[in-house]
């Protein structure tokens, strides 16, 4: 059985429900989450915005609302400005060939590095106004997700049942 675009739409909306809920405890813009979900809802049901990109965009900007703001300024070793590293557990980036820590290092191309600094720096109502395709789209995809679960350290169920119907 195959699932269409508007059940996983519903089950990325509980998926980020969820997430909010979560950091809602703990000490963050409780006013600023509710604007980014009710934001990436109508990017998802009026928008027809990608879910992948929405569910990436939100995670990232989930991220630095909880106070987990990556720092995507430069490479964090030798300041070069278009590093195509993104340190998972610091936040960081880094160029192939620096390394700060012995963290998970995501490849990242300058269309999704751009992107990350758009998702992190732009006003709440332009969040989603941002395309990306194939391997730059995965890159942000696959960083987004992986940077939010690792600065939360869980995992969310809701996740995991989501991503098994992407593979369907």
């Amino acid at each position: 059985m195959s699932w269409g675009e508007e059940q996983k739409k519903e089950i990325e909306t509980i998926r980020e429900r969820k997430i909010t809920v979560k950091l809602s405890d703990a000490d963050c813009d409780r006013l600023a989450l509710l604007s980014l979900i009710l934001n990436a809802l109508y990017a998802l049901s009026k928008l027809q915005k990608p879910p992948r990109l929405v569910k990436a965009a939100t995670e990232l900007r989930l991220a630095a609302i909880a106070g987990y703001m990556p720092e995507l300024s430069g490479c964090c070793v030798c300041g070069r400005e278009d590093p195509d590293r993104f340190s998972i557990a610091d936040g960081t980036l880094e160029c192939a060939s620096c390394r700060a820590s012995d963290g998970v290092r995501m490849p990242l191309s300058a269309a999704s590095l751009a992107a990350m600094r758009y998702i992190v720096s732009c006003p709440d109502k332009k969040l989603f106004s941002f395309a990306l395709t194939g391997a730059a789209e995965k890159e942000l995809c696959d960083a987004a997700e992986s940077y939010l679960l690792t600065q939360l350290e869980r995992s969310f169920y809701t996740l995991d049942f989501y991503k098994s119907l992407l593979t369907e």
